[in-house]
């Protein structure tokens, strides 16, 4: 099946752009597309890459800040440390609460994926 992808300069709502703006107004490189219903921002800020999506009121519904493993909680470092190699970590903000999904390799080579709170507690767990 093949995605058609918004073309490029694609412009979302006026909210969506005002918005976009007073929320994360030094971004970098924003690129913008339309999906399911929401528009979504793919934008660097402060280096680090993020994804921001807004509903058509131009209302943050959530945002993506993909994150090198030294900007970890040590919470969450501490646990992986004898686990294996942090080969991808991401920080989710929906608003209500902040989340970190990490990416590990064992010695083994199994690639496992974890959802931890903000407190290091293990959310969700799964082999990929």
């Amino acid at each position: 099946m093949i995605e058609l992808l918004e073309p490029a300069g694609y412009t979302p709502p006026q909210a969506c752009l005002d918005a976009f703006n007073i929320q994360f107004g030094d971004a970098v490189r924003t690129e913008w597309s339309e999906k399911n219903d929401s528009y979504e921002a793919i934008f660097y800020k402060g280096g680090l890459e993020h994804i921001a999506c807004y509903n058509e009121k131009g209302i943050l519904k959530n945002y993506k800040m993909f994150l090198p493993k030294e900007l970890l909680p040590l919470s969450i470092t501490s646990q992986l440390s004898s686990r294996g190699e942090i080969m991808n970590s991401v920080l989710f903000n929906n608003g209500h609460s902040i989340q970190y999904e990490v990416i590990i390799r064992e010695p083994d080579s199994v690639r496992q994926l974890i959802l931890f709170s903000t407190t290091g507690e293990i959310l969700k767990q799964e082999r990929l």
